[in-house]
């Protein structure tokens, strides 16, 4: 009996965890680029962020490499780059509140999108997660993101 009360509590325990409903902001959706996508609260738009390799570092094992902080911003479509541009963009790593942000400046480059946005080069985590934040149409719009 003892087997088959073990077996009813992992059933019940995998399908309470398999009925756990994502926030509504972590809905993603891939972006034209293929990176995930995160809805904008206040259905503005889409907005998809990224850690972009610089450089190798050579002997690195840890989570950490030279890369820049990437947010590209698309209109409701999820295909078409927001314009205008948003302003004020910045993101928070981490789950911790007390990060400092870090600013985002226009950075079209070679895909040449008018809504990229890049940080300074530094050591970001490969799949950075946090809180981004921008004025989109002079409105602040601030959500969760994870690109795990």
């Amino acid at each position: 009996m003892r087997p088959l009360a073990c077996l009813v509590f992992a059933a019940l325990l995998g399908s309470t965890i398999a009925c756990d409903n994502p926030a509504a902001n972590m809905t993603t959706r891939p972006s034209p680029t293929g990176d995930a996508m995160f809805p904008i609260p206040g259905n503005v738009g889409y907005v998809s962020v990224t850690a972009e390799a610089t450089q190798a570092v050579r002997g690195a094992k840890g989570k950490k490499h030279s890369a820049t902080i990437v947010a590209c911003f698309y209109q409701p479509d999820g295909s078409t780059p927001m314009e205008p541009a948003p302003t004020d963009v910045s993101v928070k790593l981490g789950v911790d509140d007390g990060a400092q942000p870090i600013a985002l400046s226009p950075s079209p480059g070679e895909s040449k999108i008018p809504s990229r946005f890049a940080s300074p080069q530094g050591e970001y985590p490969e799949g950075p997660q946090g809180k981004i934040s921008a004025k989109i149409k002079g409105q602040t719009a601030e959500l969760t993101f994870s690109s795990r």
